[in-house]
């Protein structure tokens, strides 16, 4: 009996022990898949996240409430989370918050399932091109219960923001090619201006005074990139001050007289590609954009035909002749303007006469209202509207276009374009695109003393540029297109505000940390 009772005990501590080893097997795999389940749910969140702000990528980051509000995220309690607060992730400490932003936080919960848990996201879209993201998975498996987060940063990929040249073919000749870069939202980067505005923001411009040297502000920069939408680029001899870049696994060439790199090495007459300035990792393609509305025969009546009209039912475009309220006075063919209450001037502001056929005005701000030109535009257009947009069906010959501060226009163009003079006299590329329309490829030139400021976005289409002129630039902006040959002098000065101009096409992660 004492041996059958010790028998039982040990076997008793035996099973004891296998089913408490079984009991913590049970919950360690149990937390195990647990935990996993909250990483997932969490990574189910930034997935709703990214859902959001690419499906509000192409408006302001203003107008996201109606659109994050009919999809069932918070946009009551914004301040709430303004001191949200997670763990150390980099080296600047703990208690990590976004008690500082400037935009609005967004937040919603989610259950994916109730017996298997949940996801909380919050969304501090406080810029246009970059989201900041954190993600909160819950999961429960009984009455375990564990969480797991995630930080996130996206930005926008936009279809127009090429960082300056991209074409098909590429063709330099000569060795008068200088393609650089700037800012013109920084005063580090650009002539910095007071007094002139874009949607309300001050903004810098071009000149060739900006230094060589970024330490010594204002200076140019060697941001631009020169990309070919295949695997080869062959540079010639153009001075980039930048970078060039092919498709995946493509080479490149830079001529004898050529030279490719950052500021010192361009300006410093070094030739010859500088080590780290070639990229082959363009995966990105371009297509031309669809002209938004259909225009009939029935309605091709006059060189302008205005399809909205503005302010108390008065027609936005204009002829001279006549006085309009928007502080425009227009009279013998003489136009003057009286912006910001300034008195009565030129729209640059130096006192003298100027002459335009067309003036665009009165119209609504944040609206894109279009107008449409039957024949060739080849007359002097001033515009003092915001979110302008032209139709130009049979293209554009040398056409004057003055833009008031504060203004922009786009023009769709189906026709063939040649620049002979000044285009954009805001100096903004901003406030100047032009593009070209699916299905309807055309050629766009420039010759002389052309000098334009510009986004020119023609994926369809042949750009060529027949020399520089003598100005203090030549062309400003960017160039998006399908073949783009430059002859004799020629400059390419890349904005670098367009890279978050353009509506972004998409947003994607660039940054995915697990944090506390």
């Amino acid at each position: 009996m004492i041996a059958t009772a010790i028998l039982a005990v040990f076997v008793a501590g035996f099973l004891g022990t296998y089913l408490l080893i079984v009991s913590n097997e049970y919950r360690a795999v149990a937390r195990s898949q647990t935990w996993n389940s909250a990483i997932s749910m969490a990574e189910s969140g930034a997935e709703d996240a990214l859902a959001l702000i690419n499906k509000t990528k192409d408006t302001s980051i203003t107008d996201w409430v109606l659109s994050a509000k009919a999809d069932g995220w918070d946009t009551n309690n914004q301040t709430t989370y303004q001191h949200l607060q997670w763990g150390s992730y980099t080296s600047a400490g703990t208690n990590n918050h976004w008690n500082s932003t400037s935009g609005l936080i967004y937040h919603v919960r989610r259950f994916v399932d109730p017996a298997l848990g949940y996801y909380d996201v919050y969304i501090n879209n406080s810029n246009t091109t970059t989201n900041e993201i954190l993600c909160v998975g819950t999961a429960t498996n009984g009455p375990l219960s564990l969480t797991r987060k995630i930080y996130l940063k996206a930005v926008t990929i936009s279809q127009a923001g090429a960082d300056g040249l991209v074409a098909n073919v590429l063709t330099f000749n000569g060795n008068n090619v200088t393609i650089d870069s700037f800012d013109s939202s920084t005063s580090a980067h650009s002539i910095w201006h007071t007094n002139l505005f874009f949607h309300g923001a001050n903004y810098g411009t071009w000149t060739n005074t900006l230094s060589y040297n970024s330490n010594t502000i204002p200076s140019r920069t060697a941001n631009v990139h020169v990309a070919a939408e295949t695997n080869y680029i062959d540079v010639g001899n153009a001075n980039i001050y930048g970078y060039i870049n092919t498709m995946p696994g493509g080479t490149q060439n830079v001529g004898n007289q050529g030279s490719v790199g950052d500021l010192d090495w361009v300006h410093s007459n070094h030739n010859g590609l500088q080590p780290g300035h070639f990229r082959d990792d363009l995966n990105s393609t371009w297509s031309s954009k669809v002209f938004p509305i259909h225009f009939t025969n029935s309605i091709q009546t006059d060189v302008f035909l205005p399809l909205a009209t503005g302010a108390n039912g008065v027609t936005n475009v204009i002829r001279i002749g006549c006085i309009y309220s928007n502080g425009i006075l227009v009279n013998n063919g003489l136009l003057y303007t009286n912006k910001n209450n300034n008195g009565w001037s030129l729209p640059d502001g130096n006192g003298g006469l100027a002459t335009y056929d067309y003036v665009i005005t009165n119209q609504p701000a944040a609206t894109n209202n279009i107008y449409y030109a039957r024949d060739t535009l080849n007359i002097p257009i001033f515009v003092d509207a915001p979110y302008s947009v032209l139709y130009a069906s049979n293209g554009m010959s040398s056409p004057t276009i003055t833009i008031n501060t504060n203004c922009d226009l786009t023009i769709y163009t189906g026709g063939d374009v040649t620049f002979g003079t000044t285009v954009n006299n805001t100096a903004l590329a901003r406030a100047l695109t032009i593009n070209d329309i699916l299905g309807k490829p055309i050629e766009i030139t420039a010759s002389g003393n052309a000098s334009g400021v510009s986004k020119i976005f023609a994926p369809s289409s042949t750009v060529k540029f027949n020399g520089g002129g003598n100005n203090t630039y030549d062309i400003i902006g960017e160039i998006v297109c399908r073949s783009a040959t430059f002859n004799g002098h020629f400059n390419l000065h890349f904005d670098e505000s367009l890279k978050t101009a353009s509506p972004a096409q998409q947003f994607t992660v660039v940054s995915w940390k697990e944090v506390q």
